[in-house]
């Protein structure tokens, strides 16, 4: 069983603060029974663009973060994310294309570039695990391009003749209460119903918790808040002593720092 969820959020203290929050199951299983390693299943995916055409002695980049989990078979998806990653730092305007020059990429446009790279690797997997090898994957976070929060889910999606071709699909995690892949998606669905269709974040941890098939399995729930500019990766237990404030996290007697919400870093 795995399972990664993510919703849409408003912070209760800063309502002008928008955020997307995601929760995953960091165990792997085999044959979805016996669980034996674990692995993060959130991972911040950097962007940086060059508003400019670069010339040989500088370069300026317009630097973000956006986030990426997925559920499935884990090297695919990790081999999936390190290509993905490599790519979206190497991001350069089309000077012969009109609005090329000056505008960010957008999630959509990210997100059917990771569908062609995952949908590569499953072949190559999928020519001896089959069914085994299939992976999905989310994108989300903020799109600079549109100025809102979209997420987007992409899997191998068998067409023609046995070819896969990579299904991208927007969420619209804005209008629902929240958008889950994974084989622990059912039983996400089944508590959801038995709560008057009410979805509760706790409800994911809890579905960890209840699958764990005995104490000794290592593996952990994973969780992340991805704001405007950046992601934040979070150990859940050290999660629960953080105190929020509005220019970051209260720990102990130190700040955590949260990324600048009125501008891009440069660098």
């Amino acid at each position: 069983m795995t399972i990664s969820v993510i919703r849409y959020c408003k912070h209760e203290n800063l309502p002008n603060e928008e955020f997307i929050h995601c929760g995953a199951d960091g165990r792997i299983s085999y044959n979805l029974q016996n669980y034996t390693q674990s692995a993060i299943k959130i991972l911040p995916l950097q962007i940086s663009f060059a508003p400019e055409v670069p010339s040989m002695l500088k370069v300026h980049k317009l630097s973000y973060e956006i986030g990426f989990t997925y559920a499935g078979h884990v090297a695919v998806s990790l081999y999936t994310y390190s290509l993905l990653s490599y790519l979206c730092k190497r991001i350069l305007p089309i000077p012969d294309i009109k609005n090329s020059i000056n505008k960010l990429p957008s999630i959509e446009s990210i997100a059917k570039l990771a569908g062609i790279i995952l949908c590569d690797y499953f072949k190559d997997y999928g020519a001896l695990l089959e069914k085994d090898a299939i992976a999905e994957i989310l994108i989300f976070g903020y799109c600079m391009q549109t100025n809102e929060f979209q997420a987007y889910h992409i899997i191998p999606d068998n067409k023609d003749n046995g070819k896969f071709y990579p299904k991208v699909t927007n969420t619209n995690i804005k209008d629902v209460q929240y958008f889950a892949i994974g084989s622990g998606k059912k039983l996400l669905e089944e508590k959801v119903e038995l709560n008057n269709n009410v979805f509760n974040p706790n409800m994911v941890r809890e579905i960890v918790i209840e699958q764990s098939p005995s104490s000794d399995i290592g593996g952990a729930y994973q969780r992340a808040c991805c704001y405007q500019y950046g992601i934040h990766l979070f150990n859940d237990k050290n999660s629960l002593l953080l105190e929020r404030y509005p220019m970051g996290y209260l720990l102990d007697t130190h700040l955590i720092s949260l990324p600048c919400t009125t501008r891009a870093d440069y660098d």
